[in-house]
């Protein structure tokens, strides 16, 4: 039988570690000689040039290290970072706005190496060894093949009838001036669509940082005087989202590491986006809720009426 108040202490233990800031470790007593500079010091660092207490002779474990560290990997607290990211992410993107940053790894080299993971998981490096890249590709190539076959069946349709009624409705079409703009609308719609779908494609992490800084402005007319963390600058939020993005990515490389094709785990992953914020900000589940879709409302009407006045330039051009 489960005892609650066991788990109920537990709980409590949980939650105030994760509300606990970094501790770094203590300073080493030790004297030490710099094998580099020869420089006679007390820490665990060389003042002089930056060196290690902890040198030592070479071995295949600090090869090793080396070689993570080329990848940005054996630095500044890698998988401390992730550990936080996964646990306590907002607490964590609060310490690290509150100047522990030589605690945590540097949110946008984070950033890239999880955008570079899950290429490397959709290519292949997965428990199914699925590219599942190119199966996405193969699928939307068939579906504009599919579009091209109608397209073609329905001009090799021989019915004198059919022929017929189609010129009937084109001269309808192009003597109609209000017709003839709605279809120049829908085809500048359309390349716009395009365009943004291509430069995704070609650039997702550059689309990715884009879409981010753009979200942050909308979210910091809300978070900028949020009671955990007041005179939040926008710089700062965005950092915050960076570091919210990068959790997203972690958990997101797991389900598509274990090929887990699921709409109600994708659901949960979008949700959870919402816990670093809850912690960072100090607003109520309730109260950050009706932010977020505040925000995400005001987002969507920003787009439709760009959308909309780039259309209305591009039909006087």
């Amino acid at each position: 039988m489960i005892n609650r108040s066991k788990l109920k202490e537990r709980y409590a233990a949980f939650r105030q570690w994760q509300k606990t800031p970094h501790v770094v470790a203590p300073m080493s007593s030790g004297e030490h000689d710099c094998s580099t500079c020869h420089t006679h010091y007390t820490g665990n660092f060389c003042p002089r040039c930056g060196q290690s207490s902890k040198i030592g002779r070479f071995s295949f474990k600090k090869a090793l290290l080396l070689y993570i560290d080329v990848w940005g990997l054996g630095n500044r607290g890698m998988f401390h970072t992730l550990r936080d990211l996964i646990l306590r992410p907002g607490y964590m993107i609060r310490d690290y706005l509150n100047g522990m940053q030589m605690a945590y790894f540097p949110p946008f080299k984070l950033f890239f190496l999880l955008a570079t993971l899950s290429f490397l998981i959709g290519s292949g490096l997965n428990i199914k060894l699925q590219n599942t890249l190119s199966n996405q590709e193969v699928i939307e190539s068939q579906d504009n093949n599919e579009e091209y076959t109608d397209d073609i069946s329905f001009v090799a349709k021989s019915d004198s009838t059919i022929i017929a009624v189609g010129k009937e409705e084109i001269q309808e079409l192009q003597n109609e001036e209000t017709n003839e703009k709605i279809e120049k609308t829908k085809e500048q719609a359309k390349r716009i669509t395009q365009l943004f779908d291509t430069f995704y494609k070609k650039f997702p992490n550059i689309f990715a940082l884009f879409w981010l800084l753009v979200l942050s402005f909308f979210f910091f007319l809300f978070y900028r005087k949020c009671p955990a963390y007041p005179n939040m600058h926008y710089s700062e939020l965005v950092v915050a989202m960076i570091y919210t993005s990068n959790m997203y990515s972690i958990y997101s490389n797991i389900s598509d590491f274990l090929c887990i094709e699921n709409p109600v785990v994708n659901i949960c992953l979008l949700l959870l986006n919402l816990v670093p914020l809850h912690q960072l900000s100090g607003y109520s589940w309730k109260k950050l809720i009706l932010i977020t879709l505040l925000a995400m409302a005001m987002l969507f009407v920003s787009i439709v009426a760009l959308v909309v006045l780039g259309l209305i330039i591009a039909n006087f051009i």
